[in-house]
């Protein structure tokens, strides 16, 4: 599944290691994209992905947002993918 993320966080999901989340650029892995990838990414879309991803929400207080420190950051999407 593909999602857009913001670059913050895409940093912390590349030091989490592609056995659990794999980062691609827009701009700059533009010739990585498949077709299908795309296509797959503009017909799913943010939201319906996230309800996906967050259907097991991760055991933290709070969730992140475009305002949240790097460290809550980095704590949350630690707790959301290596359980």
């Amino acid at each position: 599944l593909g999602v857009t993320i913001c670059l913050a966080c895409a940093g912390v999901h590349r030091r989490l290691g592609t056995h659990l989340s794999k980062v691609r650029s827009l701009e700059l892995d533009t010739r990585q994209w498949s077709a299908t990838q795309l296509a797959l990414m503009v017909a799913l879309g943010n939201q319906r992905v996230n309800r996906c991803y967050y259907a097991r929400p991760p055991p933290c207080d709070e969730a992140i947002d475009a305002t949240s420190a790097p460290a809550a950051r980095e704590a949350f999407l630690r707790a959301k993918y290596e359980r």
